[in-house]
């Protein structure tokens, strides 16, 4: 909680910016507790109720058509 509360806008962190954010607490030595992995981070995120979902869905627009014919490369 101590990273979102030090700016306004870091309450839009997520798992990847608030894992970064930790590790590099910690290499600075303004934390002695390490950080294991992302997936700890997330875990404990969705615990405590500040993980957010994905604004988009991560899938792209474009689909394969498998009706498609296939050119050979000229």
């Amino acid at each position: 909680m101590i990273i979102h509360n030090e700016d306004i806008y870091n309450d839009t962190y997520g798992r990847e910016r608030m894992y970064l954010a930790l590790q590099q607490r910690y290499e600075e030595g303004k934390s002695d507790i390490p950080v294991p992995s992302e997936g700890t981070v997330r875990k404990i995120m969705e615990k405590i109720g500040i993980i957010h979902k994905p604004r988009r869905k991560a899938n792209g627009i474009t689909k394969a058509d498998r009706e498609a014919r296939v050119y050979a490369d000229a």
